[in-house]
């Protein structure tokens, strides 16, 4: 049986990542349980062990023999920590990991976003040439990603298995309902539970990548059995097809109204080519039928 550790595991995907690597698997869990939304997952992960970040982080030498670190962790709200703030946590608590990972030959998969594209350009492929964020979130994954290639490149005698899977617009389960790293999802789901309007921003015709939760978590699970190193691989985790924010909010039914203008890609369509070739990696949520589950289940 791996032993395998799970940073941010009291979040949205780190929790779902955490429970179902439970049933198989030693899981240590970590999370420094920095707001009450937490609690929840905290409940539901009762029969795991819990320890501390900043304990953790001063006491990596007592977990050298676990064989898997999957680092979900990391702080998301731009608007409440400056760019300091964002970056030690972010990148620099990342690359203590990623260090200790290659010196114990422990394998270690992070948790990266597709809002390092930015704006991008069409098929958001994974080329530097379009990796442009456009905050200070999307930048401190970015420096994580970038570390890695470079870790990976100078040290051609790495043992374990180091990649980024980037993640398009997850929903599911436990998928956050407010908070500064809300998806549209998530706060349509509010809105409607509230019995207000759903807010649009700009024309509503931005069209977006939403992945169902299970499947990232999927590609967790197959990114830690892999027989591979993969050398240090950044793998794009999207469905591989888009819908509107207006279809979106057709879908979860009720009146729209239309709000303020912002500056944001227009279109994000994850290119999953490698994740399905390397890893063996398909998407299998659909959207509209979730929506309609997830519908039923609250009584809308």
């Amino acid at each position: 049986m791996s032993k395998i550790i799970v940073t941010g595991a009291l979040g949205f995907v780190g929790a779902n990542i955490a429970e179902t690597l439970a049933t198989k698997h030693e899981v240590l869990i970590v999370d420094d349980l920095n707001n009450q939304k937490k609690e929840r997952n905290l409940r539901r992960l009762n029969k795991l062990n819990l320890v501390g970040r900043f304990e953790f982080i001063n006491k990596l030498e007592k977990f050298k023999n676990f064989d898997v670190i999957v680092h979900a962790g990391a702080c998301s709200d731009t608007t409440n920590y400056d760019e300091k703030y964002m970056i030690e946590n972010n990148f620099e608590y990342s690359k203590t990991l990623i260090d200790f990972s290659t010196t114990n030959n422990i394998n270690f998969i992070f948790s990266s976003s597709a809002s390092v594209y930015g704006l991008g350009l069409n098929g958001f492929n994974v080329d530097p040439n379009c990796e442009n964020p456009l905050n200070i979130y999307a930048k401190s994954k970015l420096m994580v990603d970038n570390y890695i290639r470079k870790i990976l490149n100078s040290q051609v005698n790495i043992q374990s298995r180091i990649l980024s899977l980037r993640y398009f617009n997850i929903y599911g389960e436990r998928m956050n309902l407010d908070g500064a790293y809300c998806l549209v999802m998530g706060i349509f789901a509010k809105q409607m539970i509230e019995g207000n309007p759903l807010t649009i921003v700009n024309d509503g015709e931005q069209r977006r990548d939403f992945t169902y939760v299970g499947d990232a978590v999927n590609a967790n699970i197959l990114a830690a059995r892999h027989s591979d190193k993969l050398g240090g691989d950044v793998f794009n985790i999207g469905n591989g097809k888009n819908y509107s924010v207006n279809e979106v909010a057709d879908m979860m039914g009720g009146e729209k109204t239309y709000t303020i203008k912002r500056r944001e890609p227009f279109e994000t369509l994850a290119d999953n080519k490698k994740a399905y070739s390397k890893l063996g990696w398909a998407p299998k949520g659909d959207l509209p039928s979730w929506i309609k589950t997830y519908k039923e289940k609250l009584g809308l």
